[in-house]
């Protein structure tokens, strides 16, 4: 899978909410920093009203996960939009050996990296990291689904 689009990239850094179809306080991404080839970089900030965020202001871990499924969902937004169509839905389908190594707190920033290791018939597998600073906070692999359009729209 190329990331980058044939036609004209479109200018970054660039705000999240136009990318993915996340809305509210489950849009946990803020930025999308940079998009290559095969993966890119985005941010989030983590802030009090996250639903995901604790009584002692700490983030779960488990969240991490769903960082870097929206994250790719950036990303393949980000493709989507500077190719000219809408920016695509997908589904989480799996993940694999996900290791967390810490946890972030309100007001930390968060750089999540995200590299395409394949992609066959619809799915796509990633391998991704989640950072504070240069700390490791997770990483591990996901397996997304993209439906073509004709697999999404319902059959008389």
């Amino acid at each position: 899978m190329t990331l980058l689009p044939a036609s004209k990239p479109l200018a970054l850094p660039m705000d999240c909410q136009a990318l993915v179809p996340h809305r509210g306080p489950m849009l946990l991404i803020d930025r999308l920093l940079s998009c290559q080839d095969k993966g890119g970089c985005v941010e989030a900030r983590v802030v009090e009203s996250n639903p995901f965020v604790d009584a002692n202001g700490e983030l779960e871990p488990l969240v991490t996960v769903e960082l870097m499924a929206q994250a790719f969902a950036a990303l393949k937004g980000y493709a989507d939009l500077a190719s000219g169509a809408e920016p695509s839905k997908g589904l989480l389908v799996s993940v694999r050996k996900v290791a967390a190594s810490g946890r972030a707190r309100v007001g930390d920033v968060l750089t999540i990296n995200l590299a395409v290791k394949g992609e066959f018939d619809g799915f796509t597998v990633v391998e991704g990291e989640v950072r504070k600073n240069d700390k490791l906070l997770a990483a591990g692999s996901l397996k997304l689904w993209i439906p073509g359009r004709e697999s999404v729209e319902e059959k008389p």
